[in-house]
């Protein structure tokens, strides 16, 4: 027997931990065993009832049913918060579409919850006025522009990004800026600090084709060698894979 409820269709946050999965309600405090996990985005709770047999041959057996069917459908294994009772984590990550992950917790008796969560994607693009504000309060300004693998080419996010640039160079013609490029910790940091240079330099050579002097702007690379969250977290990974607009004396 089954039933599926939805527990939150707008964007929430959802919080995994050592032995707790569960949607949090707004200003909740969190604390956990380990590392916590806390996504934002739509999320929803299907909960599984009496899984047949469950009872019996117990949450390790069941659990690699969901294990095997989630890996023939692409998802990749990520990790196990609580031993055999879970949660277990799976993450589905295609090109172009939002990251899904999905949850597996045994609950008590055979009965067992999934979660569903499409990932909000990290704001790519911030308004004039915000990139204003963080750089007059202090100095600089973070955008998380969306970048194939490996790559440095921009695509559409990343243009929409370049016209705010554009506005707020244009807006304060004394202004002068660093592109600075940032990647995780993942593969060779030569080959990363190249990455992100490249990938600062295109951004510069999209403004600079709206009409902005070049003398302007400069491009840096710094790779993975200045994170601003844990390189050991997939969240934290995401946070550092950055583009910063650092004002220049």
């Amino acid at each position: 027997m089954k039933s599926t409820k939805v527990k939150e269709l707008a964007v929430a946050e959802f919080w995994i931990a050592c032995s707790s999965a569960c949607v949090l309600p707004k200003d909740a405090k969190r604390s956990g065993v380990y590392q916590d996990l806390v996504l934002s985005g739509r999320v929803e709770e299907r909960s599984v009832h009496r899984v047949a047999g469950a009872g019996v041959v117990g949450p390790a057996v069941v659990f690699r049913e969901y294990h095997d069917a989630l890996q023939k459908a692409g998802l990749e294994y990520v990790n196990a918060g609580g031993g055999e009772s879970g949660p277990h984590v799976f993450r589905h990550k295609v090109p172009g579409q939002p990251v899904r992950w999905v949850v597996v917790k045994d609950n008590f008796e055979g009965y067992h919850s999934l979660f569903l969560i499409e990932e909000k994607s990290r704001a790519s693009t911030v308004s004039v006025t915000e990139l204003a504000t963080s750089i007059k309060a202090d100095g600089w300004a973070t955008l998380y522009i969306e970048f194939d693998t490996n790559r440095s080419e921009l695509k559409s996010d990343g243009q929409a990004a370049v016209v705010e640039i554009v506005k707020l160079l244009r807006q304060d013609p004394g202004l002068r800026l660093s592109i600075d490029g940032h990647t995780d910790n993942v593969g060779d940091a030569p080959a990363n600090r190249k990455l992100a240079l490249a990938r600062a330099q295109a951004v510069l050579g999209a403004v600079v084709a709206q009409g902005i002097d070049t003398k302007r702007l400069s491009a840096k690379g710094f790779g993975p060698d200045v994170p601003i969250a844990d390189n050991r977290r997939e969240d934290g990974r995401a946070r550092n894979r950055r583009v910063e607009l650092t004002r220049l004396p």
